[in-house]
Formats: structure tokens, sequence, C-alpha cells
């Protein structure tokens, strides 16, 4: 069995599953430490970083292929509409759900802690 390697063409996949694998790592860290509510912080805060990222992601992808002045005007308004939706879960989230704050906050953290371990991974393999 060979070792799977990191390149620029798996790179987003290796990254996405990296950090799916790192929220359940750290929800169940954080419920064997922690609470069951500081562990559910962490997988939502996580499954929300991700479904951002994926959400950037889309809207790039479209937006890259717009005309010019089109694609300005269409970022801006994705990117409102992407903070605000952000927000609003958020909101509902700690004053609604009662989510344990310090918990969301280290899963929202999870693609932070993912491109790092991917940079250095990278910069060790490639040579810098």
């Amino acid at each position: 069995m060979g070792t799977a390697r990191i390149n620029d063409d798996n790179l987003i996949t290796v990254l996405v599953i990296g950090c799916a694998c790192l929220v359940v790592i750290m929800s169940i860290t954080g419920w064997l430490m922690g609470s069951g509510r500081f562990a559910i912080g962490i997988a939502t805060g996580g499954c929300l970083a991700l479904l951002n990222f994926f959400w950037l992601r889309v809207a790039l992808q479209k937006i890259l292929q717009m005309p010019a002045g089109q694609a300005t005007r269409s970022a801006n308004v994705r990117y409102i509409l992407r903070l605000s939706a952000l927000g609003f879960i958020l909101w509902a989230l700690i004053v609604k759900a009662q989510i344990s704050i310090p918990g969301l906050l280290v899963g929202l953290s999870v693609l932070v802690i993912g491109i790092v371990l991917m940079t250095i991974y990278r910069l060790l393999h490639l040579g810098g």
C-alpha cells in the first residue's frame, strides 16, 4: 500500500476531508475532556466553517466566469449575503440554542488549523 500524496490536484479534497476528520476528533476530545455541550459547540462550529468554505468556493467559481463589471457587483452582494447568513446562524446558535461559545469558536477555527497543517506538510515535503 502506497502513501497518499498531496498535490495541487487534490489539495481542496484533502483539506476538506482532513478538516472533517479534525472536527470529529476535536468533538470527541471535547466530549471526553469537557462536556457534551462543548462537544456540540465544536461540531456545530466545524460544520459551519466547512459549509461557509463550500459556499465561498461556489461563489468564487461563479464570479470568475462573469464579465468584470458584473463580477464586482455579484461578489459584493454574495459577500454580504454570506456574511449576513453566517451572522444570523451564529446569533441563533448562541442566543436561542445556547451553544457553548468556546466550543463554537474552536469549531469555527478548524479550517485555519487545517490550512496551517497543510502548509507545514507541503513545506516539509516540497521544500521551502
